[in-house]
Parts: C-alpha cells; sequence; structure tokens
C-alpha cells in the first residue's frame, strides 16, 4: 500500500510539472499573440486614422482659402487642385453625397458602391450662400490601396514577430517551469534507492526551495515507513519461528498424552518470548526511545542459551561461556537478548562443529564457531546487509541484517572477520 502511494505520488508530480509547464506556456502564448493581434490591429487604425487626417486637413485648409478668398474679393473662386470641386447647388454633386445632402444624413465621408471615397468640407459664404467642398481622394488612400509587396512585407513581419513572440513565451515557460520539472525528476530517479531523498533546490530559498525541502521530507519520511514496516514484517517471520515451533511441538504431544510441569513451563516461556519478540521490534519498527538499565550479562546469555535449548539437544550443540560473572552492561535487556539470540542461532545454523564459544574480552563480547569455508573478507562485511545470506544458507538472510539494526539502535560497534575454517563476530561495548 505504500508502495503504490509513493508511485502515486510521484506520478502526480511529473503531471503537475508537464502541466504547469504546458499552462504557463498557454497562458504566456495566449497573451503575447492577443498583444500582437492588439498592436497590429492598433497600427492598422492610426495609419487609417492619421491619412483621414491628413486628407481633412488638407480639404480644411483648401476650404480656408476659398473662404478667405470670398471675404478679401467678395467672390468664390474654384479649388486649386483638380481633385477638388467646388458645388454651390449640392443637387449637381455626385448622387451619393446630394441624395445624402437632400436626406440631411450627410457626413465628412462618403463612400460609393463603385469604391469612389470622397471627403466633404461645408462653405458658408453668408447667409445666402453655403456649398460642398468635394474632395475625390480614392487615389491618395495609402493604407488601402496598400501594394502587395508592403503587404506581404507587414504579413512577413507579423508572423516573425508572432513566433518570436511565442519562442520567448516557451522559453520563459520553460524557465520558469523548470525547478518544478528537475524535483520531478529527482524524485522520479530517487524513488528505487535505499538512501533518503536529497532535492537540490531545496537551499533556493523561494517557494521552490520551501516545496523541495517539504516533499524531501514527505517522501524520506515515507520511504523510511515502507522500509519499517517491510523490516517488521521480515522481523517478524524470523523471529517468531522457533518459539511457534515450540509451541507446535508441545501441542502436538497433547494430542497423546497430558502435558507436564515441563510442557506448561515451555508454553509459557514460548509465550512470553513471542511477547517480548513483539514488543521489541515494534519499538524497533516505530524508531520510539528505548529504555536504558544496567543488567548483568552472564545471566542474559544463560537464558538465551536457554531459549534455544531444544536446538541445541537436536544437535547436540555445546555452547561456551566465557564472561565475568559480575560484567554488567548498560543498555536496553530485550533488545540485546534479540541481538544475542540470532547470533547463537546463526552458530548453530552454519557452524561446522558443534561448539561455539562465547567470550569477553576488553569490552569486547565475541561469538567464535568453525565453518565449512572460508567466506573471504569482501564477502564477509556485507553478511550483515539486507538479503544477503550465505550460498549454504536456507534462511531469508533476515537475522544478521536485524542484528546489524540493533547494533546501530544501541549505537554500539561490531566487527566481522573469517579466517580459513574460523568465524568471528565481535561486539564492541561502550
Amino acid at each position: 500500500m505504500s508502495d503504490i502511494s509513493c508511485n502515486a505520488l510521484l506520478r502526480l508530480a511529473l503531471k503537475i510539472s508537464h502541466s504547469i509547464q504546458r499552462r504557463v506556456f498557454v497562458i504566456f502564448g495566449g497573451f503575447t499573440l492577443f498583444l500582437t493581434i492588439v498592436y497590429s490591429g492598433m497600427n492598422v487604425l492610426i495609419a487609417f486614422v492619421i491619412e483621414d487626417e491628413v486628407l481633412e486637413k488638407v480639404l480644411a485648409y483648401e476650404a480656408q482659402l476659398i473662404e478667405s478668398a470670398f471675404r478679401k474679393k467678395g467672390r468664390i473662386i474654384q479649388p486649386r487642385v483638380d481633385y477638388m470641386k467646388l458645388y454651390l447647388d449640392p443637387k449637381k454633386a455626385p448622387k451619393e453625397i446630394a441624395l445624402a445632402y437632400k436626406n440631411k444624413s450627410l457626413g465628412n465621408e462618403v463612400f460609393t458602391k463603385d469604391n469612389m471615397h470622397y471627403h466633404i468640407q461645408h462653405l458658408y459664404f453668408d447667409k445666402n450662400n453655403s456649398a460642398l467642398l468635394v474632395a475625390e481622394v480614392t487615389p491618395f488612400l495609402t493604407v488601402s490601396n496598400v501594394s502587395r509587396g508592403i503587404l506581404v512585407l507587414f504579413s512577413g513581419v507579423f508572423i516573425v514577430a508572432l513566433l518570436l513572440s511565442l519562442w520567448l513565451a516557451y522559453k520563459i515557460a520553460k524557465n520558469t517551469t523548470k525547478p518544478i520539472a528537475r524535483l520531478a525528476n529527482e524524485v522520479m530517479l530517487q524513488q528505487d534507492q535505499n538512501e533518503p531523498f536529497v532535492l537540490s533546490g531545496k537551499h533556493s530559498g523561494d517557494e521552490i526551495g520551501y516545496l523541495a525541502n517539504t516533499i524531501e521530507k514527505a517522501l524520506t519520511e515515507l520511504k523510511i515507513s515502507v522500509k519499517r514496516e517491510s523490516n517488521f514484517n521480515r522481523d517478524v517471520s524470523h523471529e517468531l519461528r522457533t518459539p511457534l515451533t515450540v509451541l507446535n511441538n508441545t501441542l502436538a504431544l497433547a494430542e497423546n498424552r497430558a502435558l507436564s510441569t515441563k510442557d506448561i513451563e515451555q508454553l509459557r516461556n514460548s509465550s512470553a518470548r513471542m511477547r517480548h519478540i513483539v514488543t521489541t521490534l515494534v519499538t524497533l519498527a516505530r524508531a520510539e526511545s528505548i529504555g536504558v538499565d544496567s543488567f548483568l550479562l552472564v545471566p542474559l546469555l544463560e537464558d538465551c542459551v536457554l531459549g534455544v535449548h531444544h536446538k541445541l539437544t537436536e544437535k547436540d550443540f555445546n555452547v561456551h561461556v566465557k564472561v565475568d560473572r559480575g560484567y554488567r552492561v548498560t543498555s536496553n535487556e530485550q533488545l540485546v537478548k534479540l541481538l544475542i539470540n540470532n547470533l547463537i542461532e546463526n552458530a548453530i545454523a552454519y557452524s561446522s562443529k558443534e561448539t561455539l564459544l562465547i567470550r569477553l574480552k576488553d569490552n569486547e563480547l565475541s561469538f567464535e564457531n568453525e565453518i565449512f569455508k572460508s567466506i573471504g573478507q569482501n564477502k564477509t562485511r556485507h553478511l550483515v546487509d539486507e538479503g544477503i545470506k550465505q550460498d549454504d544458507s536456507y534462511g531469508f538472510g533476515q537475522g544478521l541484517y536485524l542484528v546489524k539494526r540493533i547494533l546501530e539502535t544501541l549505537d554500539w560497534r561490531y566487527n566481522i572477520s573469517s579466517d580459513k575454517s574460523n568465524y568471528r563476530f565481535s561486539i564492541h561495548f561502550k
């Protein structure tokens, strides 16, 4: 269930990364396209306005000259240019202008059906005399009659500007979302690794840094939780086999005869051992603070040996303990007991001779036994890693891995050596 959650978080991170980049590009690209179209439209509109303003000013200037000549000389003169005509009788003006004048809807511009464009100026000489100054400006409509070459040039510049703007929008979107894309990629690359997550953007000091730091902590805690859950399941399976075997064997004997005092004692001891194992493993899996106490080492070693008495009897295995009876250890008794149990059972399973020597010297507790062949120093260092086991092993490679984690929890150093047929596991008490 936790692996599914981790993969779901990864897919969500990648989806968000691509989705954000796409949305940022759409926003910037859309805004760029909008601005390009608006500015292009404004340029065209300004060109039309300027064109009309120029024609209006030329027409107004001509009208001012005609009116000024009438006031000075008392006569009406004709326009100086041939594209302007003065109509004293509006009915004689072009029919579209005359009709509009008649309908009192005449403005400053008139467009005809045959694509003629007129600009009109009203002149007032006196109360009884008025006229229309009409300019046919069709040949002067530069914007409307723009040449094909200029139109192609304008279109080319528009397209180039638009493509350049979209490219810049893409670059901005990519660079803006690059930290998120890098974050998602780092999560993807590290999801199958055993080490904690390390995200490069957590020190950036901005929102991305805060997000990276939060994701790193969350995913690291999730990975650790998944690992602890997996270790707990394997530890329980590994550690409960021995007491469960004792329980099953005792109950099987009870089918044929009544339980003796010794049988009941074995059931009680196995039940208590299972309870202590589960409690210890739960504490180890939850990384809870462990209690520390001072206890004698020899009684604990004797208790561990008695706990595997049935295995010792089956193989006629001997355990020799050379430890000062007054030597005390300050630590968590249950964890130490679980640690020693695993080391004794490991020796019983893989020793070539039915002898294990447990010896204490200079605060170093060693477990020594003979094995069938030398393991090799290079391989010896990895025996405590997860899933690593000897070639002739029938287990899961969980016993020494549990030993390693207990030693790390207790903050004790350890050393494994193999010389020819001798195997030695040493624990250094602080």
